[in-house]
């Protein structure tokens, strides 16, 4: 959960290149890198504390949300169990800031070097709490189910180039790419091999990559359903192999050939 709201912060930060660095499954620390629009002094200053978002400036903008998350509950929540540190830079200004938190406490913050965008490191989550540290899974569990978010986030927003490495060691690179091309990569076969359907009903526009040769698709969990709405719904059986372009992504439970 941890990793997915930060990388979703950096997509709705404009980001064109997202970077994830983990050791010990996001155990021991989370990073994510991102060249997005960044984050000014008093964003800095407020993306801590709980309910302060930059995603809203006025209440009518609830009735008109186009971000991931508009709450301003992740990096509150993060930073009171954890050792947080945020490095950003706005786009158009030379100097970048760098904030650290550590249990919801600040420790330091001040100017530093960094490019345009964010970098926001995860260290020790849970040190604090030690009931709901007891809950994690093991290492190999939390890295795949780390995949398994990276892979749906891609699966659904194609024009961003997504890296993950795991202790050092590059598990994906996903290039910029077009939803066709993006749809190949993640089903394992080729464009050739999918057949590409749209359509619309009472304001749901649903666009789908099918691949009814199912011989050619390796494994059980290649299974995605995208809401352009950006609400996840659960998910009918289906004997389609489906990927698509943009929204949320939920994978089909259950596996087998359906």
């Amino acid at each position: 959960s941890v990793v997915k709201e930060l990388v979703e912060n950096s997509i709705d930060a404009d980001a064109s290149h997202i970077s994830i660095f983990l050791q010990q499954g996001g155990r021991q620390s989370i990073c994510v890198v991102d060249d997005g629009l960044g984050m000014s002094n008093d964003d800095l200053d407020n993306c801590y504390k709980r309910h302060a978002t930059s995603k809203m400036s006025s209440p009518s903008d609830l009735f008109n949300i186009n971000s991931l998350g508009f709450r301003g509950e992740a990096l509150s929540s993060i930073s009171a169990v954890s050792f947080l540190s945020v490095e950003t830079r706005a786009r158009g200004e030379k100097i970048a800031t760098k904030l650290v938190v550590e249990g919801g406490i600040v420790k330091m913050q001040g100017a530093t070097s960094h490019a345009d965008g964010s970098s926001v490191t995860v260290k020790n989550l849970f040190y604090n709490t030690p009931a709901r540290k007891k809950f994690l899974k093991k290492v190999e569990t939390e890295s795949r189910h780390i995949v398994r978010a990276i892979i749906n986030l891609a699966a659904a927003y194609p024009s961003i180039t997504f890296d993950l490495e795991h202790n050092g060691r590059q598990v994906m690179r996903l290039l910029k790419s077009t939803p066709q091309e993006r749809a190949a990569d993640l089903l394992g076969v080729q464009e050739s091999d999918l057949t590409w359907f749209e359509t619309k009903d009472e304001g749901i526009h649903l666009k789908c990559a099918l691949c009814c040769d199912v011989s050619k698709i390796k494994g059980n969990g290649r299974q995605y359903i995208v809401v352009l709405s950006l609400i996840h719904i659960s998910e009918p059986t289906r004997p389609e192999r489906i990927a698509g372009c943009r929204g949320g992504v939920r994978k089909k439970a259950g596996g087998g050939g359906g």
